[in-house]
């Protein structure tokens, strides 16, 4: 589960060549990002199947780096990077657990689930079962409740578990399961559709996630053609959902990893944050949720805000933002922004980002880079 399996990765790259013309003149500010989130999913412990389409998309030619949890790292420019730009990769999502003799699969959680709702959601939606050889369609069934009795109905009413949870391929033998390529502990991911919605919406599965992966890799590929200027280090980190107890604290495993490995003091971290309308926090449409952390918070904060102020970047600032995900860089004292893309229905099949969002944490990200690397 570290990546050392490298799963339909010829299919994965012929994709994106089949591609790739179409989006080389994208701008890391251009929003037409529902081009790019058909990639390659990246559950917890497979995130090597996302990592493929990264070093397509960036470019192969690359000197790429790459921890033994899976992270990918790139440094582009020149001298040693005192910039860093992170982006967790791993998704929620699922492995084949079992092989049934009627032909199903019953699979389990790669990593911890959102919350307890998230297997029943995806009863009845398509699957894809990512096997040596790429990945195959399936399904996620249920019973047909009018053909029940009401004491076994009354167990389909309740939420969905994993030992009820069965997929389906088509096969109807365990011989037939294995003539398909599936094997035990294959990934089973969410397929990802991005539907347009009114008012420049999109929503798809993890889709604000996504969104945040493609505008660093596409910055990446977009800064790295500049000579002589100073070097900015790129990681996109593995494992990050996966988290221990530190004093009394969860802490990501990935990211303590890649604070270990990063020696930048500077970092920008991208990521995705619900929507709170009952708070009315967080909202769709006006822009990227901001956290100023580590050193120099008031510096970082001011200095963030005369940015987006004189680009007209509409954003919205959180004071503190408790995550497994900060912790571990707060004990180096190292200036850290965080931008954070809003989702309503996040970590749900439906959820929704806003277009304008996309396009204004992008547009900071580029001038927070355009001043950091000259200071």
């Amino acid at each position: 589960m570290n990546g050392t399996r490298s799963l339909g990765t010829g299919l994965v790259i012929l994709f994106f060549l089949l591609f790739l013309s179409s989006i080389s003149a994208i701008k890391p500010t251009d929003p037409k990002w529902e081009l790019l989130t058909a990639f390659a999913p990246a559950p917890t412990g497979y995130e090597h199947l996302l990592t493929v389409s990264l070093r397509c998309m960036i470019g192969e030619e690359k000197t790429f780096g790459q921890d033994n949890l899976g992270s990918l790292s790139l440094d582009i420019g020149s001298g040693k990077p005192d910039l860093a730009i992170v982006t967790p990769i791993d998704e929620p999502g699922f492995f084949v657990s079992g092989i049934r003799t009627d032909g199903y699969l019953s699979v389990d959680a790669a990593g911890p689930l959102p919350h307890h709702l998230m297997i029943s959601m995806f009863a009845g939606h398509s699957l894809s079962i990512w096997t040596e050889s790429g990945p195959l369609p399936a399904v996620m069934i249920l019973p047909s409740l009018h053909t029940l009795t009401p004491e076994t109905r009354t167990r389909w009413e309740n939420p969905l578990e994993f030992d009820s949870a069965l997929i389906d391929v088509g096969a109807s033998s365990p011989e037939e399961i294995k003539g398909l390529g599936i094997s035990m502990l294959d990934a089973v991911a969410p397929v990802t559709r991005v539907i347009s919605l009114a008012g420049g919406k999109r929503t798809g599965w993890c889709l604000a996630q996504k969104s945040c992966i493609v505008i660093s890799a596409q910055t990446a590929r977009h800064i790295q053609s500049t000579d002589n200027t100073p070097a900015v280090h790129f990681s996109w980190i593995a494992q990050s959902r996966l988290s221990r107890r530190r004093e009394g604290k969860p802490v990501s495993l990935g990211i303590e990893q890649a604070c270990r490995r990063i020696r930048s003091q500077r970092i920008v971290m991208l990521g995705q944050i619900g929507e709170d309308r009952e708070n009315n926090r967080f909202l769709l449409g006006k822009g990227p949720v901001v956290v100023a952390a580590g050193r120099d918070i008031e510096e970082n904060r001011s200095a963030v805000d005369t940015m987006a102020r004189k680009d007209k970047i509409a954003c919205q600032w959180l004071e503190n933002w408790d995550s497994p995900l900060l912790t571990p860089w707060l004990s180096d004292n190292r200036q850290i922004v965080v931008l954070l893309l809003p989702a309503a229905f996040s970590q749900t099949p439906a959820e929704t980002v806003d277009e304008k969002d996309i396009a204004n944490l992008a547009l900071l990200l580029q001038r927070i880079m355009e001043t950091w690397r000259t200071l």
